[in-house]
């Protein structure tokens, strides 16, 4: 159609003034101007965000992933919280681009390492979504 394409959609380059840029697959990253149709482009082949028209590109899929959990690490707050309220600590990174850890674990919420308990917590959180039929394809459990 003619709509304004998503967020996340897939893109291929159909038309470009160069022949290097012409078949590129990429990620609709913004939408840059809705009423020209403008959007910012990520490119797969090497990660370059490149703005492009609606008319130059092909729309290969409008399906993308929408996060619904959020991973247990020691550095989030409220993580952080529970494991200091049990008299806990969270240890701070030592290097630059290290994680924040408890017991020496990079997570916080795990089946394993008997000895982390209770600040490693096997109790899950619990979640509802509704799926809208017209819209959700698929869910992916990992």
């Amino acid at each position: 159609g003619n709509g304004l394409w998503p967020k996340g959609a897939r893109v291929e380059v159909r038309e470009a003034p160069s022949a290097e840029l012409q078949g590129q697959r990429g990620t609709i990253e913004e939408v840059r101007s809705a009423s020209r149709k403008l959007y910012m482009v990520r490119l797969l082949r090497d990660g370059t965000l490149r703005p492009l028209k609606q008319p130059v590109l092909r729309l290969l899929s409008e399906l993308y992933a929408q996060r619904l959990t959020e991973d247990h690490k020691p550095g989030l707050e409220r993580e952080r919280r529970r494991i200091e309220r049990l008299g806990g600590e969270v240890e701070e990174p030592s290097t630059s681009g290290g994680l924040p850890r408890v017991m020496g674990l990079a997570t916080s919420r795990s089946f394993g390492s008997l000895r982390a308990r209770p600040f490693l917590s096997a109790e899950p959180d619990v979640s509802e979504h509704a799926l809208d039929p017209e819209n959700d394809v698929f869910v992916v459990l990992a």
